[in-house]
């Protein structure tokens, strides 16, 4: 599924990989799990997702 999420991102933001954070944040959102995911930006725009299942 991650697989999926990557094409996603490549297709329509242009990033060819997730940053480690990001990745740990998708993993438990496929797992089902309620996520919270919060990335200080650094200079560069990253994103957080808030799920609950």
């Amino acid at each position: 599924m991650l697989t999926k999420a990557s094409q996603i991102l490549k297709k329509y933001f242009g990033y060819s990989s997730f940053r480690s954070g990001q990745v740990k944040i998708l993993n438990n959102i496929l797992q089902g799990k309620d996520t919270l995911g919060i990335m200080l930006q650094a200079g560069e725009n990253q994103f957080a997702i808030r799920y609950q299942h």
